[in-house]
């Protein structure tokens, strides 16, 4: 059975995160069931005093004025406070809605962190077609 992987906006920077950034929603009508997260973050450039990035997963019912609430707090997903860090974690279907995005709150000194994340999931016509 095929997965389906979805990058997360704001989770797949090209360029370093410098402070805090709002992902845009996604959307996860696709999958047929469970699915999982996966998160990296790492420091980039020299040293920063401090360094810290702080990432959550929120998620609502509707993306263009819906209402997001804490998913996974920073605490509960991934809290980066040296180089890098990371986690995967299951979202179960029944606890989550539509649309996910990604926080990030980064701070120190001067800190800069690539951040990679994708949902992975298996496809709502594979588990028809079996």
């Amino acid at each position: 059975m095929p997965f389906v992987t979805q990058e997360i906006p704001g989770g797949d920077s090209p360029t370093p995160v410098q402070n805090t950034a709002t992902g845009d929603g996604v959307d996860t009508i696709q999958y047929s069931g469970d699915m999982i997260f996966v998160v990296v973050a790492a420091q980039t450039g020299p040293d920063a005093a401090n360094p810290t990035c702080d990432l959550k997963l929120q998620h609502a019912t509707q993306d263009v004025g819906g209402l997001y609430s804490d998913l996974l707090t920073a605490a509960q997903l991934l809290q980066v406070t040296d180089v890098h860090g990371g986690a995967s974690v299951v979202l179960r279907r029944s606890q989550t809605k539509r649309f996910v995005r990604l926080i990030s709150t980064i701070g120190g000194a001067d800190p800069a962190y690539f951040i990679w994340s994708r949902i992975l999931g298996i496809p709502e016509e594979a588990r028809i077609a079996t």
